[in-house]
């Protein structure tokens, strides 16, 4: 491969295989030629390629799977939001699987957002839980999400077992639930976000605040989630009212 003095050796190899992925010479799902047969085929060592590699990892255009090798990534997975949104569904109706991690759970007192938007007096107890979604072992979202305490007394240790919210609150009684807010915004993350995440800080996520509603109208749910923006898509559908920043 040719020195170009405008682009180091490793970014030109980066643009030329993004440039293959983007033309369909590599389909999404496909695995890559391993790294001697590719540092071969670019004319550069092995140090140069992984160093290209890992840029176009670091944006979602591929993924690097240990022990497996080197995949193109899927397409962005579009993610419906409506009145019925449940995000479980989403991801069984596109046959996505899904892996669910608490991270942590606490019993806390609602600060005056957090009872803002769950219609509860400020200081009253809610449950927080962090809980990470991955896909094909690639982040998709870090989620906070909050729960009434008196309303869902344990509900951290339902939670736990189902993995599902819509299973956790059916558990207490809540058979249906509706969307009440959507609010999006793009975001940088912070240095700790980025970290959790494994995301350069350079990547924005897609910040989405969400309150569900019971059939009766009172809040049962009110959450932030933090999309890896190349990883997915929101589509609003017309049957609701979505604040967007």
């Amino acid at each position: 491969m040719e020195q170009d003095t405008q682009l180091t050796l490793w970014r030109k190899v980066e643009l030329r295989l993004y440039d293959e992925i983007a033309v369909g010479k590599h389909a999404a799902g496909e695995r890559l030629p391993a790294e001697t047969e590719l540092a071969e085929q670019y004319g550069v060592n092995r140090h140069t390629l992984r160093k290209a590699m890992k840029s176009l990892a670091d944006k979602g255009v591929i993924v690097i799977k240990r022990g497996h090798g080197m995949f193109v990534a899927e397409q962005a997975i579009t993610y419906p939001v409506s009145r019925l949104t449940q995000f479980g569904k989403n991801m069984q109706s596109r046959n996505v699987a899904c892996q669910i991690d608490i991270l942590s759970s606490a019993l806390i007192a609602a600060d005056a957002e957090i009872a803002g938007y769950l219609d509860l007096p400020a200081g009253q107890p809610v449950y927080e839980l962090d809980v990470l979604s991955t896909v094909d072992g690639c982040t998709l979202d870090l989620s906070t999400i909050y729960f009434p305490a008196e309303r869902f007394i344990g509900f951290p240790d339902v939670y736990r077992q189902t993995k599902s919210v819509t299973r956790s609150l059916a558990h207490f009684g809540v058979a249906d639930f509706s969307r009440r807010l959507t609010r999006v915004a793009a975001r940088i993350p912070d240095a700790d976000l980025a970290r959790r995440m494994n995301l350069p800080r350079n990547q924005a996520v897609l910040h989405v605040q969400s309150v569900n509603v019971d059939a009766a109208g009172v809040p049962v749910q009110y959450g932030i989630a933090r999309f890896v923006g190349n990883r997915l898509e929101l589509l609003f559908e017309s049957e609701i009212p979505a604040v967007v920043e």
